[in-house]
């Protein structure tokens, strides 16, 4: 079993609508493992300036889920980060260091609204890259300005320093027409940079980075489905 690399986990109890509790928490571990995920970004909601981040409870669970993975012998290793959704006061706190960024690096990862605007998704990761930051765009299937038109994605990627993040879900599961249609056209246009679970529990939302690898593999070949899975993007991986 290959070992994945996933960029987009809600692992940490007690953060957000991911984990409730160490017992759930564990019981996602367990299931990262078994799925052949070695590597997990903890990335839970942020929304700067409108929902307190408790850092405190961050680290703590944090290390709690070290702890657990050390004594259970679970061969995963967990990084800070966080799935921020952009507000006024993001770039603010990025650069106070009241969120974290992706592992520690310069790269960030960035939700909006489904609804959002285009011309306010430019304008944001913009901000974002004259801050010196370089945006991962979160599950960029579901933004409509985005799916609805889909040249609009390929100008995004050939004007701006960003990446875009599919979640495994929406790769091995019918989902509707256009949302299929656009992510269909960024898989034969090449323009994703990574998959990752998006994983909030063990039973409902929870991971499938085997099987979309697999899928991957079979549609489109092992080089490009271990370049989505490898988490090169954070970790200096060449991409095979």
């Amino acid at each position: 079993m290959r070992r994945y690399t996933d960029i987009h986990h809600h692992i940490l109890y007690g953060m957000d609508d991911g984990a409730q509790n160490p017992k759930e928490m564990h019981a996602m571990l367990k299931k990262a493992a078994e799925d052949g995920i070695g590597r997990i970004v903890a990335t839970p909601h942020v929304t700067p300036g409108v929902r307190r981040f408790n850092r405190e409870q961050y680290q703590r669970s944090l290390e709690e889920a070290r702890d657990y993975c050390r004594g259970h012998g679970l061969d995963i290793e967990l990084y800070e980060g966080a799935e921020i959704l952009y507000t006024g006061q993001t770039c603010d706190f990025l650069m106070e260091g009241r969120v974290p960024t992706m592992a520690g690096t310069d790269h960030v990862l960035v939700e909006f609204s489904p609804d959002v605007r285009f011309d306010r998704f430019c304008d944001a990761l913009d901000a974002l890259q004259c801050h010196g930051y370089l945006p991962i765009i979160a599950h960029v299937e579901r933004y409509q300005c985005l799916s609805t038109h889909p040249s609009r994605a390929e100008k995004v990627k050939q004007e701006m320093d960003v990446y875009f993040q599919v979640n495994c879900s929406s790769l091995i599961t019918k989902k509707d027409a256009t949302t299929r249609r656009f992510v269909e056209k960024l898989l034969d246009w090449d323009m994703i940079d990574a998959i990752a679970t998006d994983a909030h529990s063990s039973t409902v939302r929870c991971v499938h980075m085997q099987e979309a690898w697999k899928l991957l593999k079979k549609e489109f070949g092992a080089s490009y489905a271990n370049e989505l899975t490898d988490g090169h993007l954070l970790f200096d991986i060449p991409a095979k």
